[in-house]
């Protein structure tokens, strides 16, 4: 499992990923940084990001959106995938270039790939994405749950008082 960016959801997702035995390995800015209860079995650097692509079977996304990372996953990361490869994203929207993204898909460059996180959102209806296959999209609410209008709240009453 390639972890791109290894903040907070990234140590959550590396550590149910190691309950089920999956070997970890992370692409993140701070190579030396602090890895949690998780140590990656390798870590590379953004200049090493070939490398990284290349060797993981699924990569989950979740880096923030900054200047740095504007289509941080783009034509060239999804050419250094192996075919067998499937891409996540849930982190921001711009990190994926998405045209790169359908043309990857649609030359069966990779296996496929799940995006809750968008460029534009709510994802127009003439997004090219809508036609891709072996692409599932959600509505960038994962973490939809039977309290979370409940919880939501809770937070909003909470940070007003």
């Amino acid at each position: 499992l390639g972890l791109l960016g290894y903040g907070s959801i990234a140590r959550a997702t590396a550590k149910l990923a190691a309950a089920f035995g999956m070997r970890i390995i992370a692409l993140r800015r701070n190579v030396g940084g602090e890895a949690g209860e998780v140590v990656p079995e390798a870590t590379y650097g953004y200049d090493d990001r070939a490398a990284f692509f290349g060797a993981a079977d699924f990569i989950v996304c979740s880096l923030p959106a900054t200047g740095e990372t504007r289509h941080f996953v783009g034509a060239a990361a999804f050419e250094a995938m192996k075919e067998s490869a499937v891409f996540i994203s849930l982190g921001r929207g711009d990190v994926v270039d998405e045209a790169a993204l359908v043309a990857a898909l649609s030359r069966g460059r990779i296996c496929g790939a799940a995006l809750d996180v968008f460029e534009q959102e709510p994802l127009p209806a003439e997004s090219p994405l809508w036609r891709c296959e072996r692409l599932l999209l959600t509505a960038h609410n994962a973490d939809l749950t039977s309290d979370y209008f409940e919880a939501g709240w809770a937070t909003f009453v909470a940070n007003a008082e």
